[in-house]
């Protein structure tokens, strides 16, 4: 394992730098065969190689990362090549002498001082004559000869410095507007068998701090489609268009779905759980294990679960958990806020964190942007790894994982309300005495916060407010409270502020997350008064999910858009519930409107241009029915739902409905703050009522209003003996079709006088619903064509204080004054087809609900002084209470225990000895060893106690070098199987030598769930070499490669770089197997000189033997 002497070169350390490299050919005379011949002999199965003198190694004084992208097999889509003529101008080359001040970096540059002079266009594909009579190998040279000899006949080519470098790689420089001497890429071919068609390739660059757009599009390169250009020409032509002519790419990027579809369903084994999970080597220090443990503590006696999750070394995640239905919100309201809240299983409202490679925070710091929030929910106390993993996962379309952790309709407000506030608002509220979480919200959420100074009376004042109507929710304790200890604690901190957001939701908008006005209750959270709130809740969707609401509530979408184009097409659409603000575009004639026809804006028209408009778009809409088979997929093809396919509303009918439809049926839904649920369960439907109707549960008002209720009951019982025996009247409330709209956006009340008040002034009740639905309940004028369920008739059932002396009239109308007295309950509607001019005859035609045999339902009693019928005959409202509490005693006896990792966490540490803390329990390989004493026990053996490795593996400064690439979108069963044996190879020598002893440190954590990328250390070089003594003398403990594995390996080798540090090149004296950019230069490393049966752990003897 010695490696032979060589003339020591100078090297130059620096913790912070990285390079790019590649592989080629190496120039050792070994053969490939006696490689293959020694490989089979040993039984490590090792590759040979010739030793060649070791590189000096050194680190640039900047943060450049020159990763070169890496292409997969499957990674491979069919486009088609779009053309593009565009030029720019260029002036000659100049190469940079090896005394200049770039490290060693040869640069061919352009200065773009010659503005009159058009360069010649960018070179078109080029298929040579010779194309299935030379060799891939040959037609590649051919290529690189042509192309040197075009580049190099003229002044004007955009292409300059073209040279070979090696047998498969080609340099290049071009022009760009980020580098003065121009952009210099290095091209490789990794495998050069298929070409020019089928082959790998893969593109970096020379240059230092390259921009992240420009990395993009040089990890673009290496999943260029089998049908476009792949030849040398035709990927210098795509770099030029991307690069210089800044073109759009005309290929598609890879579904995401179906990669994780074909990863998820496919390479499913017992043993990633061992590899991935107890397996894995803890990584927070001691420090950060104490803090956690300290905050979860704290976070546990508040009553909540916290849990910690390393997805990385550097993304730890903490998450902080509460059952939903302990939070004290009304079953009613959480159903309408989200469906998905109630389900009859344990659901957990869950804080996702992640603080990076550092814990704990300073609260008291700005931290804003270092700790990133997801919120949704999850059946578990914690979602799984792979759930948080992908929550935190950058340009995924979907950072939600179904049933697992998913998202409600407030997860993007909340999310966004944390990613841009909740830090400015600790701040504020932590650097002034006194003040509450809503002092310090109306300070930073004001437009002018960062120019004004702390207005202690205003602030004051809005703590002064929320705490009046405190007692109408269940809040949380407030840890910053002055009856509460000073905390430092971050994530107690932001779970008890998310916990008070979120059961006051309805209070605050949903966009600028500032206090609406207050004048009418909302049951749901909508936006204030502001018109950009509106605009980018409905035309940007940032609001609750449209689609959402479709797929699971189409019955009363179905009934939200009949009574906006009742109320339109009867001209009953006025003031603010108008959808004005939105850009709608409507005819210009509606009567005769036809696609295409000319529009003009909505909000310039008078009312009765408006109304008119919003009944021609919503005819534009499709039935409900319709709507929710395209979004469900119901009518896919097997083969469009075996790839997952997403369906877009927009998208519907060819995409011939009008974006201003859409926008008006999503204004629609979103603006209906009530809750409204058809109910199917028969045992909770109004029994006693014709069956032909359709039955909804109904509830307008915020969670506080149905708080005052309840304290306006208690204050009855306390007064009136028959109050505490029947607490409540029901009784029924008609109105005209065109009224219910407004309704449902305001809850009733008696503004306005429509059918006159002869009891006096209130809103009026009937106790016989045939008065409701008769008189009072007008049928509308025309109904929607597409409405799947025709509105004739609609009356409500609304439950009332049982105070009727106290009423303004109780004979023969119940007429009530005190609205906090009223709450809607239920939503009757009677079919236009079933309507006639007497109610009695329809209703007494029709059967019943509950008149059935063997109908069990306990009615609540009710006064049998004022009883609720229809039309004579007694109705019973069904008690839905001990199916409540059942569903309540089950989720409050369902408790989650612990998982390991987190009761571990929990544990406080044994009492140690001043001589084990002398030897270095910081050390991470001694807590490998102590993982795996842990898991010999778990597997039913036993293992000795060894002595700590006291290796320390690399830090969070040096990992953040490696950008790890995803894993291929189709990954082949049969390299997946090879590398987890590898993997257990490497972990079972790790485990029983040390990393010191085994020469290498290998975590499996630190590959992010991606097994075709590995992160390996080699480390225990003999002391004696140069290469042992500059490390020693640079501080540096370990060299850190970078793995890749293809989809196609064991047959084709993997590739290797060193990471850091980077080793000097030939042409600055270095030498070695080594190159400039970190790539290993061995010929066991090539397709020629790869043999299938080499192990990686060989090979990384190998590698340290070179």
């Amino acid at each position: 394992m010695s490696l032979p002497a060589s003339k020591k070169a100078k090297m130059d350390i620096d913790s912070n730098s990285t390079g790019g490299g590649r592989t080629t050919r190496s120039q050792s005379a070994a053969s490939s065969s006696a490689a293959a011949q020694q490989a089979s002999n040993s039984n490590a199965s090792a590759p040979t190689t010739n030793k060649r003198p070791a590189s000096p190694i050194y680190i640039d004084d900047d943060d450049d990362d020159d990763e070169e992208p890496f292409e997969y097999d499957s990674d491979v889509n069919s486009v088609e090549i779009v053309q593009s003529d565009h030029g720019m101008d260029v002036d000659e080359d100049e190469q940079q002498q090896p005394g200049d001040d770039d490290d060693g970096c040869i640069v061919l540059s352009s200065d773009h001082d010659d503005d009159d002079e058009q360069p010649q266009t960018p070179p078109e594909p080029i298929r040579p004559a010779l194309k299935g009579k030379l060799t891939s190998r040959k037609q590649f040279q051919a290529d690189v000869a042509h192309l040197g000899e075009r580049f190099s006949a003229s002044d004007k080519e955009l292409v300059t410095g073209f040279k070979k470098e090696g047998d498969e790689q080609v340099c290049f420089t071009l022009p760009h507007d980020a580098f003065k001497k121009g952009l210099r890429l290095v091209v490789m071919f990794p495998d050069l068998a298929g070409y020019p068609n089928s082959h790998q390739c893969i593109c970096y660059s020379e240059n230092e701090d390259i921009p992240p757009d420009v990395e993009d599009i040089m990890g673009e390169v290496a999943s260029l489609p089998e049908q476009a250009d792949r030849s040398l020409n035709g990927i210098i032509q795509f770099l030029i268009k991307r690069l210089v002519l800044k073109e759009a790419s005309p290929y598609p990027s890879a579904q995401p779905s179906q990669a994780q579809s074909s990863d998820e369903e496919g390479d499913y084994y017992p043993e990633d759980d061992v590899l991935f999970g107890l397996m894995a080597t803890p990584s927070q220090s001691p420090a950060m294990t104490a803090a956690l443990r300290a905050d979860f503590k704290e976070l546990i006696e508040a009553g909540y679960r916290p849990g910690y999750t390393r997805v990385s070394e550097l993304d730890n995640v903490v998450s902080v958990s509460k059952k939903v239905n302990s939070l004290g919100v009304p079953l009613n309201a959480l159903q309408a806020w989200d469906s998905d809240l109630i389900t009859g299983e344990v659901v957990y409202l869950v804080l996702l964190m992640n603080f990076g490679s550092k814990y704990p925070v300073n609260p008291d710091s700005g931290t804003r942007g270092e700790v990133q929030f997801k919120i949704g929910i999850s059946p578990k106390y914690k979602p799984s790894k792979t759930a948080i993993a992908a929550a935190f996962r950058a340009h995924s379309a979907n950072t939600y994982t179904k049933g697992e952790f998913q998202a409600i309709s407030l997860s993007a407000p909340l999310d966004s309300l944390f990613s841009d506030a909740f830090q400015k608002v600790l701040l504020t509220r932590r650097s002034n005495s006194g003040c509450g979480w809503a002092g310090a919200e109306h300070h930073c959420l004001q437009p002018d916060s960062s120019k004004g100074g702390f207005d202690k009376k205003a602030c004051r004042d809005a703590d002064k407010e929320e705490k009046a109507i405190s007692g109408s929710y269940l809040l949380p304790k407030d840890p910053m409270s002055k009856s509460s200890k000073p905390t430092c604690n971050y994530p107690l901190l932001a779970f008890s502020y998310l916990l008070r957001r979120f059961v006051m939701c309805p209070r605050f908008c949903l966009i600028c997350f500032k206090t609406v006005d207050q004048t009418i209750t909302a049951l749901k959270p909508f936006v204030c008064d502001s018109q950009l709130c509106l605009f980018q809740l409905i035309s940007l969707g940032l609001g609750p999910s449209l689609e959402h609401e479709i797929k699971t509530n189409a019955p009363a979408v179905d009934l939200l858009i009949q009574l906006a184009f009742t109320s339109a097409k009867e001209n009953a659409l006025k003031g603010e519930h108008q959808p004005q603000g939105l850009s709608l575009e409507v005819p210009v004639n509606p009567l005769t409107y036809k696609k295409g026809d000319a529009t003009v804006e909505f909000d310039g028209l008078d009312q009765a241009a408006r109304n008119a408009g919003v009944v021609a778009l919503i005819t534009e809409l499709p039935p409900v029915p319709e709507m929710r088979t395209w979004l469900t997929g119901e009518d896919l093809s097997d083969n469009d739902r075996l790839l997952n396919r997403n369906r877009k509303l927009t998208d519907m009918r060819d995409g011939g409905i009008s974006n201003s439809a859409w926008k008006l049926l999503r204004w629609i839904v979103a603006s209906n703050t009530s809750y409204l649920k058809q109910i199917e369960d028969e045992d909770e439907l109004v029994q006693g009522v014709p069956k032909a109707y359709r039955q909804f549960r109904l509830v307008v008002g915020s969670p506080a209003k149905e708080h005052l209720l309840k304290e306006a009951i208690k204050a009855a019982q306390a007064k009136n003996s028959n109050a505490r025996i029947y607490p409540t009247l029901y009784a029924w409330h008609g109105s005209a079709v065109k009224n219910w709209h407004s309704i449902l956006r305001e809850g009733l009340h008696f503004k306005e006088t429509i059918n006159g008040r002869a009891y006096g002034h209130g809103v009026y009740t009937a106790k016989d619903g045939a008065v409701s639905m008769g008189h009072y309940s007008q049928p509308s004028q025309g109904t929607w064509k597409n409405a799947d369920f025709g509105i004739g008739k609609m009356a409500a059932l609304v439950e009332l204080v049982n105070l009727p002396n106290e009423f303004v009239s109780s004979n023969p109308y119940l007429v009530v004054d005190k609205l906090d007295w009223i709450q809607c309950r239920y939503l009757l509607i009677q079919r236009t087809t079933t309507y006639s001019s007497t109610a009695e005859t329809t209703t007494s035609s029709d059967e019943a609900v509950g008149t059935g045999r063997g109908h069990l339902t306990r009615p609540i009693p009710l006064d049998p002084m004022h009883p609720p019928v229809l039309n004579g005959q007694k109705i019973n409202i069904p008690d839905v209470t001990p199916k409540l509490e059942a569903m309540d005693r089950k989720l409050a006896g369902t408790f989650e225990e612990l998982n390991m990792s987190d009761a571990e966490l929990m544990r406080d540490p044994p009492p140690e000895s001043k001589n084990k803390r002398a030897l270095g329990s910081t050390s991470s390989a001694g807590r490998l060893s102590s993982s795996s004493q842990s898991r010999s026990q778990l597997q039913g053996g036993s293992s000795k106690p060894k002595q700590p490795d006291l290796f320390v593996p690399a830090d969070a400064t040096r990992l953040k070098l490696i950008r790890l690439l995803p894993p291929p979108a189709q990954p082949n069963r049969g390299a997946s199987m090879t590398i987890q044996r590898e993997m257990r190879t490497m972990i079972k020598v790790q485990d029983e030598k040390g990393p010191t002893e085994a020469g290498f440190y290998f975590d499996p954590e630190r590959s992010n769930d991606n097994i075709f990328t590995w992160v390996v250390e080699l480390i225990g070089f003999d002391p004696d070499l140069p290469l042992s003594k500059d490390m020693k003398a640079k501080g540096v403990t370990s060299l850190l490669f970078e793995i890749r594995f293809g989809d196609s390996y064991p047959l084709s080798p993997p590739f290797f770089r060193l990471v850091h540090p980077r080793f000097l090149p030939f042409i600055h004296g270095g030498g070695g197997h080594v190159t400039g950019g970190g790539s290993i230069c061995m010929d066991l490393l090539t397709p020629n000189g790869w043999n299938p049966v080499y192990q990686i752990e060989a090979v990384l003897l190998q590698i340290r033997m070179a």
